[in-house]
Protein backbone atom coordinates (compact mmCIF):
# COMPACT_ATOMS: atom_id res chain seq x y z
CA UNK A 1 0.00 0.00 0.00
CA UNK A 2 1.29 3.46 -0.88
CA UNK A 3 0.39 6.57 1.10
CA UNK A 4 1.46 10.15 0.75
CA UNK A 5 1.56 12.18 3.94
CA UNK A 6 2.94 15.57 4.87
CA UNK A 7 5.65 15.68 7.51
CA UNK A 8 7.85 18.26 9.16
CA UNK A 9 11.59 17.65 9.63
CA UNK A 10 13.12 19.07 12.81
CA UNK A 11 16.35 18.09 14.55
CA UNK A 12 16.77 14.84 12.63
CA UNK A 13 13.18 13.64 13.12
CA UNK A 14 10.30 13.47 10.60
CA UNK A 15 6.98 14.23 12.30
CA UNK A 16 3.78 13.43 10.38
CA UNK A 17 1.30 16.30 10.13
CA UNK A 18 -1.61 13.84 10.08
CA UNK A 19 -2.46 10.45 11.56
CA UNK A 20 -0.58 7.51 10.05
CA UNK A 21 -2.01 4.01 10.35
CA UNK A 22 1.06 1.78 10.71
CA UNK A 23 1.95 -0.80 13.34
CA UNK A 24 4.81 0.10 15.66
CA UNK A 25 8.28 -0.81 14.39
CA UNK A 26 7.13 -0.84 10.75
CA UNK A 27 9.92 -0.40 8.25
CA UNK A 28 8.99 1.98 5.45
CA UNK A 29 10.68 3.58 2.46
CA UNK A 30 10.68 7.35 2.71
CA UNK A 31 10.70 9.31 -0.56
CA UNK A 32 11.36 12.99 0.04
CA UNK A 33 9.70 15.56 -2.16
CA UNK A 34 10.69 19.04 -1.05
CA UNK A 35 7.73 21.39 -1.14
CA UNK A 36 9.89 24.48 -0.73
CA UNK A 37 10.70 26.54 -3.79
CA UNK A 38 14.19 27.78 -4.67
CA UNK A 39 13.25 31.38 -4.03
CA UNK A 40 13.06 32.57 -0.42
CA UNK A 41 9.57 32.75 1.03
CA UNK A 42 8.34 35.04 3.75
CA UNK A 43 7.02 33.05 6.71
CA UNK A 44 3.23 32.90 6.90
CA UNK A 45 3.23 34.66 10.26
CA UNK A 46 5.25 37.59 8.85
CA UNK A 47 3.09 37.80 5.75
CA UNK A 48 -0.11 37.92 7.80
CA UNK A 49 1.38 40.44 10.24
CA UNK A 50 2.17 42.71 7.30
CA UNK A 51 -1.53 42.58 6.42
CA UNK A 52 -2.50 43.50 10.00
CA UNK A 53 -3.58 39.93 10.88
CA UNK A 54 -2.04 38.51 14.03
CA UNK A 55 -2.46 34.80 14.73
CA UNK A 56 -1.13 32.53 17.42
CA UNK A 57 1.50 29.99 16.31
CA UNK A 58 -0.96 27.21 17.20
CA UNK A 59 -3.54 28.67 14.77
CA UNK A 60 -0.94 28.82 12.00
CA UNK A 61 0.05 25.17 12.56
CA UNK A 62 -3.62 24.17 12.49
CA UNK A 63 -4.16 26.02 9.19
CA UNK A 64 -1.10 24.32 7.65
CA UNK A 65 -2.32 20.87 8.74
CA UNK A 66 -5.76 21.61 7.29
CA UNK A 67 -4.20 22.66 3.97
CA UNK A 68 -2.12 19.47 3.80
CA UNK A 69 -5.24 17.43 4.55
CA UNK A 70 -6.69 18.54 1.21
CA UNK A 71 -3.86 16.88 -0.79
CA UNK A 72 -4.46 13.36 -2.16
CA UNK A 73 -2.86 10.74 0.09
CA UNK A 74 -2.71 7.59 -2.04
CA UNK A 75 -0.48 7.29 -5.08
CA UNK A 76 -0.85 4.35 -7.46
Amino acid sequence: MNQTIAARYDNGVFTPLEKVSLPDHSIIRLVISNVSSDKPRKPLKGLLSGMGIHLLEEDIRSARAEMWGKFPRDID
